[in-house]
Formats: structure tokens, sequence, C-alpha cells
């Protein structure tokens, strides 16, 4: 495994990779903050936060077709219902994945 090429360290790098990608199934796939449910997951995967908006996305989303990526609340759609509950993803987000960058970053400085 790639753990390997690491030495000693590679049982800590495992882990921390294993966590790494239960967060992102979590969510970036399931939209689970607080280790509760997505209320809606078409708007709510962390995914869609991470992909960008372009035209292939917008012109179907106004007439109402399916999408090339997935649906999001977008930033002047302050007064739809999800509105916060994205907000409360990119938070849970934001907050996840910087502490596996200090954790990665520790890691690598120990190495």
């Amino acid at each position: 495994p790639v753990t390997k090429i690491v030495g000693p360290h590679g049982p800590a790098l495992g882990s921390l990779l294993v966590e790494l990608a239960r967060a992102q199934a979590d969510l970036l796939v399931l939209g689970r903050v607080a280790n509760q449910s997505s209320p809606n997951i078409r708007k709510l995967s962390g995914i869609a936060y991470l992909s960008g908006g372009d035209t292939w996305v917008d012109v179907p989303r106004m007439f109402g077709l399916a999408f090339t990526q997935p649906d999001k609340v977008h930033l002047k759609e302050a007064a739809d219902p999800d509105w916060p509950h994205a907000l409360a993803l990119l938070e849970e987000m934001s907050t996840v994945f910087a502490g596996f960058d200090a954790r990665m970053q520790t890691l690598l400085v120990n190495m």
C-alpha cells in the first residue's frame, strides 16, 4: 500500500487517509452535518459546492432541466428554505477539512 513509502509514519498516514475518506463521504456525498442526514440531498451535498457554476449548469436550471453537476443553493438565494442548511454544510466542510489539513501538515513536518 501507499503507506509503506513513508516508513514508520505509514500507520498514522493510513489512519488519516481512512478518516479523510469517511469525512469526504459524509460531507461531500451524503451532505451530513453534525452526524445528521441532509434534509435535501438534491441541494445539500458538499460536492455541489466544490463544483463551480457555469452556463451549462445555469441554463438548464432556469428551464427546470437536468444538470451536468449537482444543484445547490446559490448565494443570491438567501430566501431558499435550504439556505441555513447550506451555510451549516459549508461551515462544517471548512472546519472538518481544515482539521485534516492541520493534521496532514503536522504529519509531513514529522516525516
